[in-house]
């Protein structure tokens, strides 16, 4: 039903646009279709992320912060900055208080997983 609806208000108007695996909206709508309890699972389970591409998150913000300085001025200043977002990325993984664990780590309290 879901993929008519949508076939329907989208038609394939320019044969210019079809990929080697077809059509970008059909091949969407399909998709969509064929996984919509996974694609709709985060409205019904608020436990289940947005998204479960974790790696992606993880390196965005490096990515994110190379975009706008245009590079990295040190590789020392990399390594921290990639440090700093490691050690954030796992209290939030391990439900631990980011802030809590910055704190911490600055009165040499270092959290490590596992800890309670």
């Amino acid at each position: 039903m879901v993929q008519r609806c949508g076939i329907f208000t989208n038609p394939i108007r320019n044969k210019a646009k079809l990929t080697k695996f077809g059509n970008k909206t059909v091949n969407l709508i399909s998709r969509l279709e064929t996984y919509s309890e996974d694609v709709l699972r985060f409205t019904m389970n608020f436990n289940s992320p947005f998204s479960n591409n974790q790696a992606e998150r993880d390196v965005r913000m490096v990515k994110l912060q190379q975009k706008i300085s245009g590079s990295w001025r040190t590789k020392s200043g990399v390594d921290n900055f990639c440090a700093i977002r490691s050690y954030i990325s796992t209290m939030k993984k391990h439900d631990y208080n980011v802030l809590d664990g910055l704190n911490r780590l600055f009165k040499n309290q270092v959290w490590l997983p596992g800890e309670t």
